[in-house]
């Protein structure tokens, strides 16, 4: 047991897949889409290498010690029991172990599911497996092999990605056969399966697999199993679900990381160039190499700040996040960092997402096309899963960095307020405006700060007898009677000692009956004195006003802050955000307003 968890802290230590060098962003750079993580399994997995999907809403992930677990998002959460223990039939360490599992596209009605893991002779072996009449239990005696793949030299560099392509064909990829820029020249060797993404028709009336239409059968020397060559340590590749398409990420040894890239409908043969070449750049030899017939990847990036052992990720093709539809998306081991990659004619380019702290071991997609992503951890039970999501704050399908507008802060507009009242990065109350220096500009919003003065007039102080004012704050003087009212009222709006008279801001009364006075609302919020929910979200006009804390709540905590700031006033500095009836002072007044809303917004 001792020399078992030796054996995976040896795995996480030494990174896994990886070079030894460190790395830096992958260039050519874009901008950021905007994404987010959002925890699905925050812990309890054995470190995690694969995450694969049955057709149903189900989540499989590949445990490296050897199991298979079922993550179910309807309510049971981390089943207990695994799919498939298969630990007593695999090698652990270093980078063996139970590395990847696909079911197949029938996966309903023949129940077949397949392995690739590391030996007890750290040989790599794929096997099919069929669930049992209990549909979240494999039949362990079920077990069928499928192909076996001698590993003898270097415990390093198996591959061991699984997954059908579009045409229904099983997709194996196998690393190099390890060791330091491979010394055994196996990328290149059409004789053997290592360094190479086979192809298997494991439906062929041949058992256990056919290789009929592959691009290399009848080659003399040339194993006919071969999909495609040339690769180091493919580590996860993935089909666009939408188009075929086929990438392909594979781990550098010392100076780069790339994605190659297949086209949807390829005949296959294709020479991604290891090891002559590492990425675009000439490996073995260092320069001058024979780049004929080598296919250069589509996304590189050079080792030097953090990163050094890429893994790679999906095309984002799913419906729950639409400003990230097309992106593809993959990170670093090391790094932690995650990239989306987009096109433009035929150039893709990267833009850094994510700088985050996982050991990211592997990206998966669920049925639906949602994509997740694994920390495998450093110890037992510390594995994780997120799901990725994107950061489109208004919803328009634009993902917030892409977005001229991911927010217009704005208390009349559906729940923008807490964007106003609270701190809340990355899309807190900000500079926005051009003659400001931001990266926005006025086609964001002409009146950024909804105070009733455009940007123009505030810079200028034009509407405004020559005040100006912040474009970007809706209560320059901080007396919470906001910029467009007090210029219309002749007051000024950058000096919180000069006040509107009361009367100016309309009528003493509650129109709407809301709690709130007509003329507060008017000069204070912004808001409709004849609405009782001025933005139409779930909170009302009342109680948002009331929630002092702008939590969205009225609770006791509000009322203890009106407290403190009891008998504050009638001239500033005074805790203006606590007068709620904004008389000039705070009394009981207030505090009996704040009590007429308790609870939550529903």
């Amino acid at each position: 047991m001792i020399a078992a968890k030796s054996a995976i802290l040896a795995l996480v230590i030494a990174a896994l897949l990886a070079a030894t060098a460190r790395g830096h962003r992958p260039e050519p750079a874009d901008a950021a889409i905007g994404i987010g993580l959002v925890p699905v399994i925050a812990t309890g997995l054995d470190f995690p290498t694969a995450i694969a999907s049955a057709g149903d809403a189900r989540i499989f992930i590949a445990e490296q010690t050897g199991k298979v677990r079922i993550y179910d998002p309807g309510g049971a959460g981390l089943l207990p029991t695994p799919y498939l223990d298969i630990s007593a039939l695999i090698s652990v360490s270093s980078e063996r172990g139970l590395l990847g599992i696909a079911f197949h596209p029938n996966y309903s009605v023949n129940g077949y599911m397949y392995v690739d893991y590391t030996d007890l002779n750290g040989d790599i072996q794929v096997d099919r497996y069929t669930v049992s009449s209990n549909p979240d239990i494999a039949n362990p005696a079920s077990r069928y092999p499928i192909i076996n793949i001698p590993h003898p030299a270097f415990a390093n560099h198996n591959g061991g990605q699984l997954a059908f392509g579009p045409e229904g064909r099983l997709y194996i990829g196998v690393g190099d056969g390890g060791g330091g820029g491979d010394p055994n020249g196996n990328g290149q060797n059409l004789g053997t399966l290592l360094g190479k993404v086979l192809r298997l028709n494991i439906d062929s009336a041949t058992q256990p697999y056919g290789t009929e239409q592959n691009p290399f059968v009848g080659q003399q020397g040339a194993r006919p199993e071969i999909w495609a060559y040339g690769l180091r340590n493919p580590w996860r590749f993935a089909f666009d679900r939408a188009t075929g398409d086929l990438f392909i990420a594979d781990v550098g040894q010392s100076a780069r990381e790339e994605v190659d890239f297949q086209v949807a409908g390829s005949t296959g043969g294709q020479n991604y160039g290891w090891n002559v070449m590492e990425g675009s750049t000439c490996y073995s030899p260092p320069s001058g190499c024979n780049t004929s017939g080598k296919v250069l990847p589509i996304i590189e990036y050079a080792h030097g700040s953090g990163d050094c052992s890429i893994t790679g990720g999906y095309r984002y093709r799913g419906t729950a996040n639409p400003a990230i539809v097309g992106a593809y998306f993959y990170g670093d081991y090391c790094s932690g960092r995650i990239w989306s990659a987009t096109k433009s004619g035929a150039t893709w380019s990267s833009a850094l997402e994510l700088d985050t702290t996982l050991n990211i071991s592997t990206f998966g997609e669920d049925a639906a096309g949602e994509l997740y992503v694994a920390h495998l951890g450093f110890a037992a039970g510390q594995g994780a899963i997120y799901r990725i999501v994107a950061n489109d704050q208004d919803g328009d399908g634009v993902g917030d960095g892409l977005d001229n507008c991911p927010t217009v802060p704005n208390p009349t507009q559906t729940n923008t307020d807490a964007v106003i009242l609270l701190p809340h990065p990355p899309f807190a109350f900000d500079d926005r405006t051009a003659p400001n220096s931001d990266t926005l500009g006025d086609a964001c919003d002409s009146d950024d700060d909804n105070d009733g003065l455009t940007d123009t007039e505030e810079l200028s102080g034009s509407a405004c007898v020559g005040h100006v004012t912040d474009p970007n704050n809706r209560d320059s003087d901080g007396d919470l009677v906001l910029d467009g009212p007090e210029c219309a009222r002749g007051s000024d709006p950058t000096n919180a000692a000069v006040w509107p008279a009361p009367q100016d801001c309309g009528a003493a009364g509650d129109s709407d009956g809301d709690g709130v006075a007509d003329r507060v609302e008017a000069c204070a919020y912004n808001t409709d004195p004849n609405a009782t929910n001025s933005d139409g979200d779930s909170c009302g006009d009342g109680r948002e006003v009331m929630s002092v804390n702008a939590d969205f709540a009225v609770t006791s905590a509000d009322l203890g802050l009106v407290a403190t700031a009891f008998g504050a006033g009638p001239n500033p500095p005074y805790r203006a955000q606590f007068d709620v009836n904004k008389d000039r002072i705070i009394t009981a007044s207030d505090l009996g307003l704040v009590a007429t809303r308790f609870g939550p917004c529903p």
